[in-house]
């Protein structure tokens, strides 16, 4: 199972449903393509990958870069074979009864993930590397049979909505 959350202090993981342990993660290459998280996606046979979809950050340069790691970011499981799953931040947080705060979510998840240290080493700015745990904690969802059927019919239900025709102008 993988969780990924995308952006500038962002990270994957992928967690063994059967031993509910952390197997791999690491923080998300922001300036290029994510060939990490590909490849470790084909090498632990990930088939499903839960990918929190945020709000961006408040400004055009904001939306555009948040907007290129997504991207890039569902291109790489899109080219594993995986299942593409996605899920607001407020939702899996409530859910966990995950902290709001970057450092609180990191705690979280070295209580369900006592080897957290051993993959998150540090951030792409020198701290905690939030962004592998917050992604750990995102694949814990996936793991939890009931959140699983949650996220499932939440998603059947988006891609069932109806969306608006759009209109052709002829000359």
């Amino acid at each position: 199972m993988g969780g990924v959350d995308p952006g500038k202090t962002g990270g994957w993981a992928i967690v063994d449903i059967k031993g509910r342990r952390l197997v791999a993660g690491g923080p998300l290459n922001f300036d290029g393509c994510d060939r990490e998280l590909f490849e470790a996606l084909q090498v632990w046979g990930v088939e499903d990958v839960l990918l929190e979809r945020a709000q961006a950050a408040a400004g055009d340069a904001g939306q555009f870069e948040y907007g290129r790691s997504f991207g890039r970011t569902e291109t790489a499981v899109q080219l594993a074979g995986a299942t593409r799953w996605y899920v607001a931040p407020s939702w899996w947080k409530g859910k966990l009864g995950c902290p709001v705060d970057k450092k609180g979510a990191y705690a979280l998840a070295e209580r369900i993930f006592p080897d957290l240290g051993l993959i998150a080493h540090n951030g792409p700015r020198g701290g905690l590397d939030t962004g592998t745990a917050e992604a750990a904690l995102i694949a814990h969802v996936m793991a939890r049979p009931s959140l699983r059927a949650e996220v499932e019919k939440n998603n059947a239900a988006r891609l069932k909505a109806k969306r608006r025709k759009k209109v052709r102008f002829e000359l």
